[in-house]
This record gives C-alpha cells, sequence and structure tokens, in this order.
C-alpha cells in the first residue's frame, strides 16, 4: 500500500480466514484450500507489493489444519519447476505453468471426492 501497510496484515488474515472457514462450514461444503503460489522478488509489472508467501501460507495451514480442510499445497508443487512456468516479474503464470497448477488442483480435489465416498 502507498503508506507501507500490507492491505491485510497477519493477525487480520488468520482472523478473516477463521471467520470465512467458519461460515463455508455452515453451508456443508467440503472445503479444500490451495496455498498461495510463489511472488517473484523485486519489481512486478504492474507494480505490486504483497507479504512474504510463506507467513501467510503458514498462517492458513494453521487454521485449515484447525478446522479440518484439506490442504493442496500448490506452493511445493510448482517451486521446482516455477523458473519455467512463471512469467518474468508477474504473479501470474505463464499458459504451461496454469495448466501444470489446474492438474494439481483437479487431483486434489479427485483424491479429495474419493476420500469421501
Amino acid at each position: 500500500m502507498p503508506d507501507g501497510k500490507r492491505q491485510v496484515e497477519a493477525e487480520d488474515y488468520g482472523k478473516n480466514l477463521r471467520a470465512l472457514v467458519t461460515r463455508m462450514k455452515t453451508t456443508g461444503a467440503r472445503l479444500n484450500w490451495a496455498t498461495t503460489t510463489p511472488i517473484p522478488d523485486g519489481e512486478l509489472n504492474p507494480p505490486r507489493t504483497f507479504g512474504k508467501v510463506p507467513e501467510y501460507n503458514a498462517i492458513a495451514e494453521k487454521v485449515m489444519k484447525e478446522n479440518g480442510v484439506a490442504i493442496d499445497d500448490l506452493n511445493a508443487a510448482i517451486i521446482p519447476r516455477i523458473a519455467g512456468l512463471q512469467s518474468a516479474k508477474d504473479m501470474h503464470f505463464k499458459a504451461e505453468g496454469s495448466a501444470f497448477l489446474a492438474k494439481q488442483v483437479a487431483a486434489s480435489i479427485e483424491a479429495a471426492l474419493t476420500v469421501e465416498k
């Protein structure tokens, strides 16, 4: 943010996630949370600033585990391949990166559905 603060401070992020999970669980839906993928260091195009992905993923992981929510670790899946799949100076992925992540998400959902049967 222009004032140097994060858009959502870490403490508020955890509170917000707890509230969202509690609310979504009332619907009876099966929840599956995906970790945030890496954001390149340095200037981004368009210009943006973020908190540290590992910090926010750790907060979210704790909340999800406390609430029995399945976790799809997209961050861990993409890191070994990130150099060829993420666009330069951008938090988004090339088409191949998006396809790779889509397969990971589909496999995670399929595994969750298989467990539920």
